[in-house]
């Protein structure tokens, strides 16, 4: 449906249009909530973390976070307009788009909207990410994407390894396709794992690509495909209610979420990312350990969060959050 598409706007777009989008943005949050604005939302949160605990009140951090809940809502509406707009022209159409992350650490799990926005109405998910310069690409992405785009249990995904300029280092690509594929998806995407058989290269990927596409795929795809996936004891909560905080907290949710995820896979735990929701839902019952990081301030947890938290502490599940 799109691709390369950002918070601030289309590529390239000039700033006078960005300007546009954010003045629209701000007239729909105001339309939403009569008698609010944007500021009136951000002066809520000062007051929230401005006073010391026992004295905060819940109702300036809720009043803040409906300006958060809308911002993250343009990308689940833009979803929905843009794969209902298909739909009405093609009813058996599948529809994904192709979600924009980092690859670095901390550029994945939200980087451009919330996979639950950008495809919770969508029939399959599947990302892109590239850099700019540098060989190689990051060891973990492609599993690490494949469990970020997994919002529902029923969705496809699509995971994809990067290889720009791998050459004769393609056996790291190969390693981390069968990394991804250890997540259950159902298919690879490739970025920049050109060949040019007109005037080949040492740096080209002509080998990477036939180790993959011929000698892993194509004899052993279905193979992977029947599988299950094994070991789920571990959960990583990305809570975004926790995120919308981080103008006022020192460390990064998203930098800490996919920490503890990579160092989980480390040590031989892989873990599975949740979501508020899933959480809300009941999900976390289905693991024995859940990592909560990013709580910087006692009382920021809402009510139905924080509800679901204890649940899981009275089901004799661990728990495990910052001091």
């Amino acid at each position: 449906l799109y691709d390369e598409f950002y918070d601030s706007g289309e590529n390239d777009a000039p700033r006078s249009v960005v300007a546009m989008f954010f003045k629209g943005q701000e007239m729909a949050y105001r339309a939403k909530h009569p008698g609010m604005t944007s500021a009136d939302a951000t002066k809520a949160l000062d007051r929230f973390v401005g006073r010391p605990f026992g004295q905060r009140r819940y109702e300036d951090l809720a009043k803040f976070r409906t300006w958060a809940d809308h911002q993250d809502s343009d990308w689940r509406g833009f979803s929905e307009r843009m794969g209902g707009a298909v739909k009405a022209v093609a009813p058996r159409s599948k529809n994904w788009t192709q979600y924009r992350a980092w690859g670095s650490n901390g550029g994945n799990i939200a980087a451009n909207g919330t996979t639950e926005d950008v495809f919770g109405s969508l029939d399959m998910a599947a990302t892109v990410f590239y850099k700019d310069g540098g060989t190689g690409d990051r060891p973990v992405f492609a599993p690490m994407l494949a469990d970020i785009l997994r919002v529902r249990d029923d969705l496809p995904v699509w995971t994809q390894i990067q290889g720009l300029s791998s050459g004769l280092h393609g056996g790291h690509l190969f390693r981390q396709a069968v990394f991804g594929l250890s997540q259950k998806v159902e298919g690879l995407t490739f970025f920049e794992i050109d060949y040019n058989p007109i005037a080949p290269n040492p740096h080209d990927n002509r080998e990477t690509v036939r180790d993959i596409a011929g000698a892993l795929l194509t004899p052993y795809g279905d193979f992977f495909a029947s599988l299950d996936r094994g070991y789920k004891k571990v959960a990583v909560l990305y809570s975004r209610e926790s995120a919308h905080l981080v103008s006022r907290k020192v460390n990064r949710l998203n930098y800490a979420a996919e920490g503890l995820w990579v160092a989980c896979l480390r040590a031989g735990f892989p873990a599975d990312f949740l979501y508020d929701r899933q959480l809300r839902e009941g999900k976390g019952l289905d693991y024995e350990v859940i990592f909560a990081p990013g709580y910087a301030y006692e009382d920021e947890a809402s009510p139905e969060i924080l509800a679901a938290l204890k649940r899981l502490v009275a089901a004799g599940k661990t728990v495990i959050v910052e001091r």
